[in-house]
């Protein structure tokens, strides 16, 4: 979350003088957890920039208070943000100017790394992402060519105080709610939301809050396997957990699934598979797969049986038999398949910051070991066969391989890199992650599901640019058959390449 209301130092600091630091008023991502060499460790140099624990970065800049996130089935990440109050603080019209204090609905917001989201943070805006320098309402019109409009709308407006967020995930009420996000508000109900039906905005719009499903709302909410929302308390309910169990008067004359748990989990299957619905014996003892392969071993009961994952990849189908009645959760699991982290090296703790350095220099990051890119498969139809170095809009222009790149555009310039693929026609995704050097502030991961597939995405061709400072950088990437890297791993490729200040 933020320290400030828009910008500004306020009642949201308990002194009240508390700026924005490296990362705060942001959603962060942690990469290689299980990695060994994991650095989670944050450091910052005196001038307040990360120093450590650089496994460990800004996923997305721009939140003031983002109380909860959801991974969406339909792989999107959405999250809350509660906007700013009355009396708590400036609004930051730019790095160097205040406006009064702003009043805002709380937000519904599509997250996508490297997008800003309109919370400003002056330091990292002073360190090489100006977008940040700027406060934006729900309701400005986003410029991605335009500095000072440069950010990324909500796809809703909520009340206030909306906060936790899950997703409802199984077919009670005969499905009708399955997809929908469900929110609560403090002291209030939850509210459900119905998503577009490519996740990129809702039914209601940006303008008219969703409607309320139940009074029974709070301060987070979740849903378990069985359908029941559970709601934590708080102000008067505070240390009360309530629950909100569907009363589904459907009934079922063959086999019906209504959930399964867990509801994603790793390509190489192996772990346990929970079913829950109705009437699984009613012809014998049933059969179960996920995808086009068996789940082993189903044992259990009429409304709950277990069995052991197969492998598989991307969304699957959950399909169970009994007799000659059969019933199917459509893309009912999920094989996580994302991209292979990045391992890491552990930074060592520096000394004591005083005193400083008269410039303090930061050595560049060892490069990567060659286990940590991405996997090319041999004989692959399909893949990233390299990266280009492209202006960014209006110009548009290529200028040139990221290999061969030496000082070929000058310091500051606006940039993008571009993933080249070959067998196009099998390609439906690209993934991307960036090492970079200490002090940059411009994003690490993307994924891209239409091309050109750029690290810092497009508007329809038109490549959204950021300003690379100075350091090494190693930039990584693979293909994938389907939409938001599922289906066929396809060729990957990694590049190292440096940022000099000697042109300009």
């Amino acid at each position: 979350g933020g320290n400030t209301n828009a910008g500004i130092p306020g009642k949201l600091s308990q002194s009240q003088m508390q700026e924005e630091d490296w990362f705060s008023a942001a959603t962060l991502v942690a990469r290689g957890v299980n990695s060994p060499s994991f650095d989670g460790d944050l450091q910052y140099n005196p001038e307040g920039l990360q120093a450590g624990g650089f496994s460990v970065s800004v996923f997305a800049p721009g939140f003031r208070n983002p109380y909860d996130l959801v991974m969406h089935s339909n792989g999107k990440l959405y999250g809350s943000d509660n906007g700013p109050n009355r009396n708590f603080g400036g609004e930051q019209e730019n790095c160097t100017s205040i406006k009064p204090d702003p009043f805002e609905a709380d937000e519904l917001n599509l997250i996508v790394g490297g997008n800003y989201y309109g919370h400003p943070n002056r330091l990292r805006a002073n360190h090489g992402d100006s977008r940040q320098c700027f406060y934006r309402r729900p309701s400005d019109v986003p410029n991605p060519l335009d500095v000072n409009k440069n950010f990324t709308q909500p796809i809703a407006k909520l009340p206030s105080s909306t906060n936790g967020i899950c997703e409802f995930q199984t077919e009670h009420f005969g499905g009708q709610l399955r997809g929908q996000l469900i929110v609560g508000q403090w002291q209030s109900s939850l509210r459900n939301i119905k998503l577009s039906a490519d996740g990129l905005t809702t039914v209601s719009g940006l303008n008219a809050f969703p409607p309320k499903l139940v009074d029974n709302g709070g301060l987070d909410v979740t849903q378990g396997p069985d359908g029941t929302l559970f709601v934590a308390g708080n102000g008067p309910t505070v240390n009360k957990i309530f629950y909100n169990k569907p009363l589904d008067t459907v009934t079922y004359s063959g086999p019906k699934i209504l959930s399964v748990f867990p509801r994603r989990g790793p390509r190489s299957g192996g772990s346990k598979l929970t079913i829950y619905g109705k009437n699984f014996f009613l012809n014998g003892p049933p059969t179960v797969k996920v995808g086009l392969n068996t789940c082993a071993n189903p044992v259990g009961t009429s409304t709950k049986i277990t069995c052991t994952l197969p492998a598989g990849a991307g969304k699957s189908d959950v399909v169970l038999t009994t007799g000659t009645e059969a019933d199917s959760l459509i893309g009912g699991y999920r094989y996580t398949n994302g991209l292979p982290g990045v391992t890491v090296p552990p930074t060592p703790k520096p000394p004591t910051f005083a005193p400083p350095p008269p410039t303090p220099v930061t050595p560049p990051p060892t490069p990567l070991p060659p286990s940590a890119a991405p996997p090319t498969l041999a004989g692959s139809q399909f893949g990233v066969s390299g990266f280009t170095f492209v202006y960014a809009a209006p110009n548009n222009r290529d200028i040139a391989d990221v290999g061969d790149c030496n000082n070929c555009f000058p310091f500051g310039t606006l940039v993008n890199i571009r993933a080249d693929v070959f067998g196009a026609e099998f390609v439906g995704s690209v993934g991307f992650t960036l090492r970079k050097p200490s002090g940059s502030t411009v994003a690490d991961s993307r994924i891209e599901n239409v091309a050109p597939y750029a690290m810092w995405g497009d508007n329809s061709g038109s490549y959204i640019g950021v300003r690379l400072t100075s350091g090494q950088y190693t930039i990584s990437a693979v293909a994938y058959e389907g939409p938001s890297l599922s289906g066929r791993l396809g060729g990957g490729n990694t590049k190292t390449f440096t940022i000099s200040t000697l042109r300009k």
